[in-house]
């Protein structure tokens, strides 16, 4: 019996063309089960390594070691235009349609890499780390925690092996949101500082998201001047507003003018102001690309949460339940954990009520943990900030 690992069991659901709940079904496993098995934390029973041999097709048996050959330019440029293809297959359709490639595209250069030399390996090495890393963001979307920490770290040695300084940079950065979600501002401020100490080598872009991750470390700490001081230094360095969605610039390209302000809204709420907040997250809502359609849903669960702490909780629920739907048809954890923060805080009876019968509806269950905010290339990154802010808060009665 072939072992069944993480890559083996990522291409049997790509062939077969299932979710992982999907997968689960047939096996009748839990679908953190066949998560765990992906993210290599966990390996199947001998009873499920015999159904997953069932269930595979004969291409996908082993037929014994077969040396992949070397990697030429050509796959390396064909590999990268299929990335930016999948960066915005993210932002339109969300993690449940981009992470099964993205995983399996990765899985394949870390095939290719054993035989590759010289400036090809060096070039494929590099996008190999934008894979990890995009495999790492499409993880914490779907709240795949482990499996995120793993595709990150990869990434950052295949950086390190390519002396991709702005890929060892954009790991730190997205080091510094993970710090964020654990709510560690001096890890977040600290990180943010790291990611920008090359500064030289880093186009403004990148620079910008830094600072204004920076800037979210300080309102954890309460430091209101420091925050937006981080957050106008980014306005002056942010990227032009025009973008596909498709990372053609590379790191930071999302962190636009408008951008910003949305971070500075979630600082407000942090900092206790969500009055301040909401006309912000209004203008962005706005004024955001219609390409990014997962962005959109988590901007409307941060505004709803707003309302929320500004004692609105009709308009809260109605953005809320747009939010949901959203959440539910791109697959975005951290979206629908926005709408179960705000169901959280309402007070009993309608109209919260509405909002529990459509989560109840959408059969959605709270994660276990909070979905990390992030970006790769040109998919925004949404930071935690806001999501539990110290303003006040409205519990719901017993």
């Amino acid at each position: 019996m072939a072992e069944w690992t993480a890559e083996r069991v990522r291409a049997l659901r790509a062939a077969l063309r299932l979710t992982q709940e999907e997968l689960a079904d047939r096996l009748g496993a839990a679908s953190r089960t066949v998560r765990a098995w992906e993210a290599g934390t966990r390996t199947p029973t001998l009873k499920l390594q015999r159904a997953l041999d069932g269930l595979a097709p004969p291409a996908l048996e082993p037929t014994g070691p077969v040396a992949p050959p070397p990697a030429s330019a050509e796959l390396v440029e064909h590999l990268t235009d299929l990335w930016h293809v999948l960066v915005r297959t993210d932002n339109l359709l969300g993690p449940r349609a981009a992470l099964p490639v993205v995983q399996q595209q990765a899985d394949l250069i870390a095939a290719l890499l054993p035989a590759t030399r010289g400036t090809i390996r060096r070039s494929l090495l590099g996008l190999g780390g934008r894979y990890a890393e995009s495999a790492s963001w499409l993880c914490e979307d779907a709240g795949q925690l482990p499996a995120a920490g793993m595709w990150l770290t990869r990434a950052a040695e295949w950086a390190h092996e390519a002396d991709d300084r702005a890929l060892l940079a954009w790991t730190l950065f997205r080091r510094s949101q993970q710090a964020h979600a654990r709510r560690d501002p001096a890890a977040v401020i600290g990180l943010a500082r790291a990611a920008r100490r090359d500064s030289v080598r880093l186009p403004a872009r990148m620079r910008a998201a830094a600072l204004q991750q920076e800037a979210q470390g300080h309102a954890l700490e309460g430091e209101e001047a420091a925050c937006h001081r981080a957050l106008d230094e980014a306005h002056v360095l942010a990227a032009p507003a025009v973008q596909r969605g498709e990372a053609r610039d590379g790191h930071g390209e999302f962190c636009t003018p408008p951008y910003i302000e949305v971070q500075r809204a979630g600082c407000w709420v942090e900092l206790g102001q969500p009055t301040r907040a909401v006309p912000l997250f209004e203008r962005a809502l706005a004024e955001l690309p219609s390409v990014y359609v997962r962005e959109r849903g988590l901007y409307l669960g941060r505004l709803a949460h707003a309302l929320v702490l500004c004692d609105e909780p009709d308009r809260a629920v109605e953005v809320a339940l747009t939010a949901l739907d959203v959440g539910h048809r791109t697959g975005s954890r951290r979206a629908l954990g926005l709408v179960l923060d705000v169901e959280r805080l309402l007070p009993e009876g309608s109209p919260g009520a509405h909002l529990r019968d459509a989560i109840r509806s959408a059969d959605i269950d709270a994660p276990g943990d909070r979905a990390l905010g992030r970006g790769v290339g040109d998919h925004e990154p949404e930071p935690a900030g806001g999501v539990r802010g110290p303003g006040p808060r409205r519990r719901r009665g017993r």
